[in-house]
């Protein structure tokens, strides 16, 4: 009877250990994850003269968010394709702490080494649990002439249907980049 017992045991251990190794992963409703995609518009430039518009997504983009509550930060950077990705954030509000990067361009030499100046920068957002897709934030820098000149403007277009809060502040002496949240489904 002990015997029977004990292989008894022995299989149902057997039948639970190898269905643990098959558990669902968790739930998609449980998981957030912030998209962002990163790109310059600009414009090729001769003599002063406008020719051919340009736009190229940037990769290699550094992007630190910082959790306000916990100080804990994260490192996002942006890959082949200009995005960054980044799953499973904890719920919480988030500062954009640094973006770090140098962009050259050179099909005709019109700009090199511009680099964002985060502390000219502040920016915010609430995550909240349970949100797949949290939202796009689109990071695109403009630049309009051959001197590579390069500004921001605040133009916060968000629709407000996954986040909590969104806030973002910029300014910068230049013209023509700006920095853009918006939601996507």
């Amino acid at each position: 009877m002990k015997k029977s017992i004990v292989c008894f045991a022995a299989f149902l251990s057997a039948i639970l250990f190898s269905g643990c190794s098959s558990l669902p992963e968790p739930s998609e409703k449980n998981r957030t994850l912030l998209y962002a995609n990163t790109e310059y518009f600009g414009a090729y430039t001769f003599g002063g003269n406008e020719s051919a518009e340009v736009k190229k997504q940037i990769s290699g983009i550094t992007v630190k968010i910082k959790n306000i509550a916990t100080k804990k930060t994260y490192t996002l950077v942006s890959n082949a394709k200009g995005e960054i990705i980044r799953a499973n954030l904890p719920e919480g509000t988030y500062i954009i702490a640094e973006i770090s990067s140098e962009f050259e361009y050179d099909g005709r030499n019109w700009v090199s080494n511009c680099v964002p100046r985060t502390n000219d920068v502040s920016a915010y957002f609430k995550i909240r649990p349970g949100v797949v897709n949290l939202g796009v934030i689109h990071l695109q820098i403009n630049f309009d002439d051959g001197w590579g000149r390069v500004s921001w403007m605040n133009s916060p277009e968000v629709a407000q249907s996954r986040f909590e809060e969104i806030h973002f502040d910029s300014w910068w002496i230049a013209e023509d980049w700006f920095t853009m949240i918006e939601s996507r489904q």
